[in-house]
Formats: structure tokens, C-alpha cells, sequence
């Protein structure tokens, strides 16, 4: 009956067991392989686009404070660099350039424990990169999911409001 009017997906099952009452864990030893060969980013960024938003749809809450997570990572990025900008044009004096690229260091050196994390070896300058973009990106998809209560999947567009509820089809290619 759920999946009859709402979005299908396993976070609107997971929102409908929780108001339900029904205790559940999160399996954490679960490791789902996805080929991802022949993936573009764009599709990449439009699969992403659509995880945020059945989160956005059926958990509106923890949707809004992984926005808030996700934007305070990338608030000090964007800030370090700044600060190591400014510090090369003159704009920053020295202790505060040797602060911003202390701070940008250190997340350098995050990120490059993060690799052992991933599970398959990468390249140097390919982790990295994505370890950079990713907070960009990760926040670009949540902007674009701020404003709407469309859902596109498989060319068709729905119209779904907070709950998951399925309000109407708009358009199908």
C-alpha cells in the first residue's frame, strides 16, 4: 500500500517503518558492489540529486541537517583558501595566510587517510580531487534539491510532496 502512492524507494520504507514504531538497525558489514564503469558525472550528480531528494521528501529533518553537515564542510574549505589567496595578493598578513594553509594542510592530510577507507586502491591525484570536489558537489545537489518537490526517474517527472505521497505525474518522455 505504501509503495502504491509514494515514491518507491527504501527511504520512504524506512520513514514508514519509524513512524510505525518498529525498531530497526543500520547494517553497517553490508558492501554492495555498483559497477560504475561508463558512469558520467552528470549521471552520477543526477543519481545523487535523487537520493537527497527522497531523503528530502520522506525525512525532511535529517535531510535539513545533512544539508547543514554538509555546507559547514565546505564553509572552512572555501575560507582556508581564501585566506591563502588573499595572504599571496597582500590582502591577509602572514599568520593568518600560515593559518588559512595550515587548516587546508590538515584536511589535505584527512583526505589522505580517508584513501585507506575506500577499499580499492586510487591514485594519488584521483582521490584527492575527489576528496576536494565531493563537499562541492554534494552541496551543489542539495541547492538544486532546496527549491523543488519534482522527482525525475527513468524520464519521467513526479510530483511528490513531504511524506513521500506521490501528488502527480508531469511529464513522461
Amino acid at each position: 500500500r505504501l509503495w502504491a502512492k509514494s515514491v518507491e524507494d527504501d527511504v520512504s520504507l524506512a520513514s514508514f517503518i519509524r513512524k510505525a514504531g518498529i525498531k530497526f538497525k543500520l547494517v553497517s558489514t553490508v558492501c554492495l558492489a555498483t559497477p560504475l564503469a561508463n558512469q558520467t558525472l552528470s549521471i552520477w550528480i543526477s543519481w545523487l540529486k535523487r537520493q537527497l531528494l527522497y531523503v528530502k521528501f520522506c525525512l525532511p529533518l535529517a535531510w535539513a541537517a545533512s544539508a547543514m553537515g554538509i555546507y559547514s564542510l565546505v564553509s572552512p574549505l572555501l575560507l582556508s583558501l581564501f585566506v591563502i589567496g588573499g595572504g599571496f595578493l597582500g590582502i591577509f598578513k602572514l599568520p593568518m595566510t600560515i593559518f588559512g594553509f595550515g587548516f587546508f594542510t590538515l584536511l589535505t592530510y584527512l583526505g589522505l587517510m580517508a584513501r585507506k577507507l575506500i577499499g580499492v586502491p586510487l591514485p594519488l591525484f584521483t582521490s584527492m580531487i575527489a576528496f576536494f570536489v565531493t563537499p562541492f558537489i554534494l552541496s551543489w545537489c542539495y541547492l538544486k534539491t532546496c527549491f523543488t518537490n519534482i522527482l525525475t526517474w527513468k524520464g519521467i517527472s513526479y510530483r511528490v510532496n513531504f511524506g513521500g505521497e506521490v501528488m502527480g505525474i508531469i511529464s513522461e518522455s
